[in-house]
């Protein structure tokens, strides 16, 4: 069931029927700006629920193999929308993925939460997100300080090769 206002994440596929809401294009993300310079991303963005929320959903195409965290706790993708409403809380909060690629080097996002208000809040996969090469101890947790690791590499918008559109439009 496609929620409006949800997050949405799905590990290694190439789908063409993920939304994509207006004013929030997601874009191709990753360590380096090549995109070929290394084999494994690990990237987070940090971001606030203002409200108590109504509906969250999660979708994240990226490589071959994917970890996700959502406020420090693995997310289970045996579905392809993973409904994680409970694990959103009041104030900050923070997404975490861990990818490694191996043809095309990409990631990709997109968060959309409804609160209880009725606003929708969008998190993309943009340059506001943290990257880094390698693991850190805890870098999951909502604690972890990113400040050290470099602003995500813009590869390219959703819908550029090599990948095409792997999200449609609502």
């Amino acid at each position: 069931m496609k929620l409006p206002g949800s997050i949405l994440v799905v590990l290694g596929l190439v789908l063409t029927d993920l939304p994509v809401c207006a004013g929030s294009e997601p874009f191709w993300i990753w360590h380096t700006g090549d995109g070929q310079s290394a084999s494994e991303l690990f990237a987070r963005r940090t971001f606030h629920v203002s409200n108590r929320v109504r509906s969250a959903e999660l979708r994240v195409v990226g490589g071959a193999t994917n970890r996700v965290h959502l406020n420090g706790a693995p997310l289970d993708f045996s579905s392809r929308d993973v409904d994680v409403t409970s694990l959103l809380r009041l104030g900050r909060n923070v997404l975490s993925v861990q990818t490694r690629a191996e043809k095309r080097p990409g990631l990709i996002a997109l968060l959309v939460i409804t609160l209880t208000t009725g606003q929708r809040h969008v998190i993309a996969s943009d340059r506001e997100w943290k990257t880094a090469g390698r693991d850190s101890p805890e870098w999951t947790a909502l604690d972890f300080d990113d400040s050290a690791w470099a602003s995500a590499k813009s590869l390219a918008p959703h819908g550029a090769e090599p990948w095409g559109k792997v999200l449609r439009r609502d």
